[in-house]
């Protein structure tokens, strides 16, 4: 039998090498999050409202002109034990020894969608960022932005208002904390592949086992999902949970045709 080999696709399939230039102060161009966008979890974060967060007056751009809007590895876990309160508490706070960047300039790109038809949403506005490693935990994504075969991904940390309209879950954005460094983008477009300038190639708190182990039925997953912080925007882990669920109803389909022989 021939070798069958599985690799990365995301930057060959576009041509691109994987590889990000920095500028002159170190700071990587990133799309660290997009608006007028779906996310893993078929919810919509909609431009409604969250535009006014990038005006001079938030606590968003206070931390920006100040040269104090950072990222952290990975977004905060609520820990057993923890009230919803003290994870509320934790949500809005940086933890300084978890920090593996700094953002230094985030601006939005109203054309994102419409020069990047790939997507399918010419509505869709890019929130792109400048990003150096920083902090303890620098490492982790300095070698991810500098290893061509690595995607490296942001998903954004903050508080929405949400209403079930137009047929779907539409997310409003009310406070922004920051955007974190993660495994995988809640928001396709939230990553390293999909950033402008790329170059070209020349010519939550439970692992995957513990939530397996702990689920009996799709309705307990369900709640593991809401976890009753359903306004709390954390974004990079929710696709793991949804392809859980696929399998789950894949496995009950199988069984209820099994169960009818």
């Amino acid at each position: 039998m021939d070798i069958v080999k599985f690799t990365e696709t995301i930057f060959t399939q576009e041509g691109k090498k994987g590889v990000l230039t920095p500028d002159d102060n170190g700071y990587y161009p990133m799309v660290i999050g997009a608006l007028n966008t779906y996310n893993s979890a078929g919810e919509y974060y909609t431009a409604e409202q969250a535009l006014q967060l990038f005006e001079g007056s938030s606590q968003l751009m206070r931390r920006i002109k100040n040269g104090s809007l950072y990222a952290e590895v990975g977004h905060p876990k609520r820990v057993p034990g923890m009230s919803l309160e003290q994870f509320y508490n934790r949500i809005i706070q940086v933890d300084e020894t978890n920090v593996c960047g700094h953002i230094s300039e985030v601006h939005l790109d109203f054309s994102y969608g419409k020069n990047n038809p790939k997507f399918n949403n010419s509505e869709m506005i890019g929130i792109l960022g400048k990003v150096k490693p920083a902090g303890p935990k620098a490492n982790a994504l300095q070698l991810a932005l500098e290893n061509p075969k690595q995607n490296a991904a942001f998903s954004i940390r903050g508080l929405t208002e949400n209403k079930f309209k137009n047929g779907r879950t539409e997310r409003m954005l009310t406070n922004i904390i920051t955007w974190d460094f993660v495994l995988e983008p809640g928001i396709q477009a939230a990553c390293k592949a999909h950033t402008p300038g790329l170059e070209d190639i020349s010519i939550e708190s439970m692992s995957v086992s513990e939530v397996l182990d702990t689920i009996v039925d799709k309705s307990i997953l369900r709640k593991v999902l809401k976890h009753n912080i359903s306004h709390v925007a954390l974004e990079d882990n929710k696709h793991m949970y949804l392809d859980i669920l696929k399998q789950m109803e894949k496995s009950n389909n199988r069984d209820n045709k099994l169960s009818k022989w």
